[in-house]
């Protein structure tokens, strides 16, 4: 035999006519008349016509009912040697209408098998793998008119079978009626082999179809009656309350089931979750005549449902997190109590629920999920009575799963019981509770009873007394992969002073009490601020359950953690430039580099000047102020620069605390509201020999470069005596006037208008009122946490000058100079901080 070297061979057949290169066509539908041309013959196909199996035994109709066969039209891909990582080279879609099976022949030109489908190749023999997706709902492939040939050409960018496979599709599969699917999405592949460039009949195959979608249907075996102890009469013979099942009431319905899929077949990696609530299976309905009819025949002891369907979907046991959310099935069974009138039982109807957990295939590779084209039938027993409300399902331990091939008749998984499946699972892993003392029931479910572990009570503790030491719980220190930042303080509450706090708040017991099926949380909160015991932080509260028969695997562990917020509660930011650098009084002019606790007044970091003991005096930058006279001596313009000092750091506390108060007691003469003015006033600021001192210009947080424009200062008026923003921060010590003997208010007023700290923004810091600084000094008094204005100094408020008492203030309006401590509104303002803490910002806007 002659051979031609394939360029040869390949020039050839460019130059004959009838191969001339053309547009590729599109065939949409069979060609009329007889056709002379290449054929290739594809018979897709669906094996055994997927007959529908329920339970272990027999066969049932349905199948075309539920159009579970139905082809209602095809994509068909082509791609030349087998190259499906590249576009494919053909494109048809078919109309069909067919169950089960089709037989389509695609008519060709020569060109179209020579050089989309079989093109001239080294490959020996040629073959071409085609990918069939049948009921794909949307447009795969555009198709426009050549404007020379007058064909339709395809667009066939991205339909490499990676980038098909990579497509998601939703479905609805809980509207239909009776869950009665229009069509379902199939897939299929095969290798074609070209028989002969010369023969009518070029290739054929067979294309086994598989369905995304996978099937349950259910069967329930429910007890005709349940007896529930009632007492004992009089004659001491015991007597019981009688129930019996409403089964035109009872239903059945996944919850967290899959309704999206990649074309790949496989769970997308964001997939959407839904549930059937409001479509639930049912198994029997009541006439008019009062007759209870089933759905479906009764298969022995169960009652059976309809099909429903989901996509192919893994999880963890107990899991409610994307991409492992667990799935289950809720029963729901109305039962009617008998009436005793002897007994004084009464009759009555009541809805109980129960949950199902889908048992684990057996097959190693499939474990914790369902399989496309798989069909789940579920078989459960009730012979109990279970929840009365939604949220706390009873589980059932009784019952099996069989697990088939819905493409034929073959069982994979036979009798995979309910019973044997070991699960553990918690409602939330986390709760947030609010100002709430009442008891909270923290709901779980699990197939084995279960035990408590490692339940720990903790809340950061901001006082001054050192590790080991005790108030209501014992002062820890946090060290390194701890629950609280690294050299932070908390308190931790052992069990006996878990049961002494709950003691003294009226309650008797440790703070939780396990039912079987739920955590009772119980722990009032102390919301009395004067109290020594106040609760003024949150506490987080954390448990572990474990399966009680195997208390060294942690395997189906589940972690609750609870954070208890109290009505009035602290927390604290340290401010992130937090290092002391170096000991001893800092100089002048030698802070260029470091950026001393990320604080600014005015745009600047000017510091608090060294003290020079033989001038008896602070100097600073050729300037000095006299102290001879007991400190009531300034120069001018020397005093006025006090105003924009950041304090050296001594000692105290590094923290930018920040206050929430979300409840007060009755009996409180505090008010929570805005202590802010109405109208913008931006304080104009002048030195005391009237020369103005005006505000740096900076970058404002809307763009540009701009002064203060829009702030509204501290109401000074009676409104706000007693007036707490209801959740503001307090500057640190790095940032307050806390030398000497202070400034006058009104350099107190422009410091904090220009205040800046640690990416809070200038423009939107305010001198406290009267009620904010002594509701901190009864918290402080109280050792919630240290001191924030030192007990025996003046500061100002905006109502004027206040003395700090112990546990109170009383008001100094004839003192000329104090101390000064800015707050800043979180409640108004958030707590979002600039990403650039080094860079003076104006955050100030109109309201």
């Amino acid at each position: 035999m002659i051979r031609f070297p394939s360029y040869l061979l390949r020039l050839f057949l460019l130059l004959l006519p009838w191969v001339a290169v053309l547009p590729v066509s599109c065939a949409t539908e069979e060609i009329d008349g007889d056709w002379d041309g290449p054929v290739i013959e594809l018979t897709l196909t669906i094996p055994d016509e997927m007959e529908t199996r329920a339970g272990a035994d027999g066969t049932k109709d349905g199948i075309n009912k539920y159009n579970e066969n139905l082809i209602s039209w095809v994509d068909l891909f082509f791609y030349p040697g087998g190259e499906t990582g590249s576009d494919a080279t053909f494109h048809i879609r078919r109309a069909s209408g067919k169950q089960g099976s089709e037989v389509m022949r695609i008519e060709l030109t020569s060109e179209q098998v020579n050089t989309s489908i079989f093109p001239m190749m080294e490959a020996n023999p040629p073959f071409c793998t085609v990918f069939a997706l049948v009921n794909y709902p949307g447009t795969l492939v555009p198709y426009s008119t050549d404007p020379v040939s007058g064909e339709l050409v395809p667009d066939l960018t991205g339909t490499s079978l990676d980038e098909l496979h990579d497509l998601v599709i939703t479905s609805d599969f809980v509207s239909p009626s009776n869950h009665r699917q229009e069509r379902f999405m199939m897939s299929g592949q095969e290798n074609l082999l070209l028989r002969g460039r010369a023969q009518v009949m070029a290739a054929t195959g067979t294309i086994k179809l598989s369905r995304y979608a996978c099937k349950m249907t259910v069967g329930v075996d429910v007890s005709d009656e349940v007896d529930i102890p009632a007492g004992t009469d009089a004659l001491g013979n015991d007597y019981y309350e009688k129930w019996h099942p409403m089964l035109y009431g009872m239903e059945v319905y996944l919850v967290n089931g899959v309704n999206n899929v990649c074309l790949s077949g496989l769970q997308p990696d964001d997939p959407s979750y839904f549930s059937y609530r409001n479509n639930a299976l049912r198994f029997a309905y009541m006439d008019q005549q009062d007759q209870i009819h089933l759905y479906f025949e009764k298969d022995g002891s169960y009652y059976n449902t309809y099909p429903a369907y989901m996509y192919p979907q893994h999880w963890e046991y107990g899991s409610t997190e994307s991409p492992d959310v667990e799935p289950y099935l809720k029963l729901v069974v109305p039962w009617q109590r008998e009436a005793d009138p002897v007994h004084g039982i009464s009759g009555t109807q009541r809805q109980y629920y129960y949950k199902v957990m889908i048992p684990d295939d057996r097959r190693k590779e499939y474990k914790r999920q369902f399989v496309r084209n798989n069909w789940y039938h579920i078989n459960i027993r009730v012979g109990i009575l279970g929840s009365e409300t939604d949220e706390a399902m009873v589980p059932i331990l009784s019952g099996s799963c069989y697990i088939y091939d819905w493409q034929d008749k073959n069982v994979v998984i036979k009798n995979a019981e309910i019973g044997n499946a070991r699960y553990l699972s918690v409602e939330k892993s986390t709760y947030d509770l609010r100002n709430i003392s009442s008891e909270v029931e923290l709901l779980y479910t699990t197939s084995h009873p279960v035990m408590v572990l490692d339940f720990r009570a903790t809340r950061p503790y901001y006082g001054d007394k050192t590790s080991g030491e005790t108030l209501g719980g014992t002062v820890r220190k946090a060290g390194n992969n701890d629950i609280y930042p690294k050299n932070t303080y908390y308190l931790e509450y052992s069990t006996d002073q878990r049961i002494l706090l709950n003691r003294r708040n009226g309650v008797d017991g440790d703070w939780y009490t396990d039912t079987g099926t739920k955590i009772l949380f119980h722990h009032p909160l102390n919301n009395n601020y004067e109290d020594e015991y106040f609760d003024y932080s949150p506490y987080r509260i954390s448990y572990t359950l474990r399966h009680a028969d195997r208390p060294t695997d942690d395997s189906y562990d589940r972690t609750v953690t609870v954070y208890q917020y109290p009505a009035v509660f602290i927390s604290a930011l340290t401010n992130s430039d937090n290092t002391v650098k170096g000991t001893g009084k800092p100089k002048p002019n030698n802070y260029t580099s470091e950026h001393w606790g990320y604080v600014y007044v005015d745009g600047a970091q000017h510091f608090r000047s060294e003290y020079d003991e033989k001038a008896n005096a602070y100097v600073e930058q050729g300037y000095t102020w006299n102290l001879s006279d007991g400190g009531t001596v300034r120069t001018i313009p020397e005093m006025m620069d006090l105003q924009w000092r950041v304090i050296n750091y001594t000692g105290g506390s590094r923290d930018i605390f920040r206050m929430d108060i979300t409840v007060l007691p009755e009996n409180s003469d505090f008010v929570i509201g805005d202590p802010r003015s109405d109208n913008v006033n931006n304080l104009n600021p002048v030195m005391l020999d009237g020369t103005p001192v005006p505000f740096c210009t900076a970058p404002a947080i809307e763009g540009g470069e701009r002064s203060l424009t829009w702030y509204y200062p501290t109401d000074s008026g009676d409104r706000t005596r007693n007036l707490m923003a209801p959740s503001y921060r307090i500057a640190s010590k790095f940032g307050g006037i806390e030398y000497y003997n202070g400034t006058p208010k009104a350099e107190a007023e422009y410091r904090c208008a220009s205040y800046q700290e640690d990416g809070f923004p200038a423009g939107r810091w305010r001198l406290p009122t009267r009620g904010e600084i002594r509701f901190i000094a009864m918290l402080s008094a109280n050792k919630a946490f240290t001191f924030l204005f030192s007990t025996g100094s003046f500061y100002w408020s905006a109502n004027g000058a206040i003395k700090v008492k112990d546990n109170d203030v009383e008001d100094a309006p004839n003192q000329p100079y104090a101390l000064a401590r800015c707050v800043y509104d979180t409640w108004y303002w958030g707590d979002e901080q600039l990403e650039d803490r080094e860079q003076f910002t104006w955050g100030d806007a109109r309201r």
